[in-house]
């Protein structure tokens, strides 16, 4: 097996998913390490990834406009390609943050009436 056939079986879609799914545990764990109130630690994971899919949301939208402005970028095709998988992830990033702000800061569905007016 040469370096040609490694650069074409090597998926960066399945490489920045898998990252993405690797970080998002390693962050939850190492938040339960660092921090033993469980609302400190329900603060600071959504904390983390609201801020991790900002910067992947970042990533994707810049895409595009980074390799017109830049033509000899280094790994443009690359990023080009990780695109989608760099969206993908913002989502998925985005929708651990809401889940943790939902379902654990706020309670779910019962929390919602003790918000008051200006929140609502």
């Amino acid at each position: 097996m040469d370096v040609g056939d490694i650069k074409r079986n090597w998926n960066i879609r399945w490489t920045v998913l898998s990252f993405s799914i690797g970080y998002s545990v390693f962050a939850y764990v190492a938040v339960q390490q660092l921090f033993e109130s469980e609302t400190l630690q329900l603060i600071r994971i959504t904390q983390a990834y609201a801020l991790t899919a900002l910067g992947y949301l970042y990533a994707a939208l810049l895409a595009g406009p980074l390799c017109f402005q830049f033509p000899k970028l280094p790994f443009r095709g690359a990023y080009l390609k990780a695109r989608r998988s760099i969206g993908v992830s913002a989502w998925y990033f985005g929708v651990l943050d809401a889940s943790f702000a939902f379902f654990g800061l706020l309670g779910g569905v019962n929390g919602i009436g003790f918000l008051s007016n200006r929140y609502l």
